[in-house]
């Protein structure tokens, strides 16, 4: 887990440590660092899959069902079609041997409506 306030802390500046937290903030934001981030991450998580790697993808969503106001916030309905939610799609990779008692994270994403109109779990 990432803590802002530890990394500004640390950077000593002669600035309010929430000013540095909002600009630490805003620049995880730029997609050229997340393209960055996740390669490297996809890098490093690769060396630890063999043929002996179990690797389970969870599609997940976040729902923010009374949420007006946020940022990207994507409207969309189940596999059964039963209702429209608002939220957010995750999608997490996590990697286990077979034989073994560990498990790690690979890659974990978030994902939101950058278009406007709803979306369904079959055209994501």
């Amino acid at each position: 887990m990432l803590k802002l306030s530890n990394i500004a802390r640390s950077l000593k500046e002669d600035i309010p440590l929430i000013k540095t937290e909002d600009r630490l903030s805003r620049n995880l934001k730029t997609a050229e660092l997340e393209t960055e981030l996740t390669s490297q991450l996809a890098k490093m998580a690769s060396r630890r899959v063999d043929a002996n790697t179990v690797l389970c993808l969870d599609l997940s969503d976040i729902r923010k069902e009374y949420a007006k106001k946020m940022e990207y916030l994507l409207r969309y309905t189940t596999a059964a079609l039963e209702k429209w939610h608002a939220g957010y799609w995750l999608c997490d990779v996590t990697g286990a041997e077979v034989n073994g008692s560990e498990s790690s994270h690979s890659i974990r994403s978030c994902n939101s409506a950058v278009h406007f109109g709803p979306v369904t779990s079959h055209n994501q």
